[in-house]
C-alpha cells in the first residue's frame, strides 16, 4: 500500500463512527462482501479495511470474497445473518464490487423498469434463465427480513448504480428539485 492509501484508510477508520446504545444481549454483526470481478482492483483492500474498522468497534465480522462471494455464497451469508440477528443487535452489510443495471423487456417487448443489481464473483456464469446477479429487489427483501428482527441495520454499497438499491419502492429520497437544462442555460 502507498502512504496515500494508508492515510486514506486511517482517515476512513477515524471518521467512521457507528453509534448504538448497548443493550443487554445486544450483538454487533457484520457481513463484508467483496467481489473483485471484471478487471476491478482494490476490492480485497476495501474488504480488509472495512473488516478491521468494524472488528475494532466490536463487530463479529463474516467476510465473503473470492470463491465465497458467489451468488449462492452471498445469499448464504445473508441468510445466516438474518438467522443469527436478535432484537436490538447492530447489523452492517458492506459490499465492494461492480454494480449493474438490467434493462428488462416483457415477453411482448414492452420495456419494464430497470433493475439494479450487485455483481457476485460467478456473475459471468449467468445464462438465459440463470441470472447470477443479486437484484435490488432481493437485497431489499433481505434488509426487510433483518429489520423485522432489529431496527439497527446499515447497508453500505461501494459499487456503481447503488442509488436506491436497498429501499422501499414507495420511499423517495429527500432532495432539491432537479432543474432542467433550460433553467440552468438561462442563468
Amino acid at each position: 500500500l502507498t502512504s496515500a492509501q494508508l492515510a486514506g484508510a486511517e482517515s476512513a477508520r477515524n471518521s467512521l463512527q457507528l453509534v448504538s446504545v448497548m443493550g443487554v444481549g445486544m450483538a454487533r454483526r457484520a457481513l463484508v462482501i467483496g467481489a473483485e470481478t471484471g478487471g476491478l482492483s482494490g476490492v480485497n483492500n476495501d474488504t480488509r479495511t472495512m473488516s478491521t474498522i468494524l472488528a475494532d468497534r466490536g463487530f463479529d465480522v463474516e467476510v465473503r470474497r473470492d470463491k465465497d462471494a458467489t451468488q449462492a455464497g452471498i445469499r448464504d451469508g445473508l441468510a445466516r445473518l438474518v438467522a443469527d440477528t436478535g432484537a436490538d443487535d447492530a447489523v452492517v452489510i458492506y459490499f465492494s464490487g461492480h454494480g449493474g443495471v438490467a434493462r428488462v423487456l416483457s415477453p411482448r417487448g414492452v420495456e419494464l423498469p430497470e433493475r439494479r443489481f450487485i455483481v457476485p464473483t460467478d456473475f459471468d456464469e449467468s445464462s438465459p434463465g440463470d441470472f447470477r446477479g443479486i437484484t435490488s429487489i432481493e437485497l431489499s427483501v433481505w434488509v426487510s427480513r433483518l429489520t423485522e428482527r432489529t431496527r439497527n441495520v446499515t447497508v453500505i454499497l461501494d459499487c456503481c448504480h447503488s442509488a436506491r438499491m436497498v429501499r422501499d419502492p414507495d420511499l423517495r429520497p429527500r432532495a432539491i428539485p432537479r432543474p432542467t437544462y433550460l433553467d440552468v442555460a438561462e442563468h
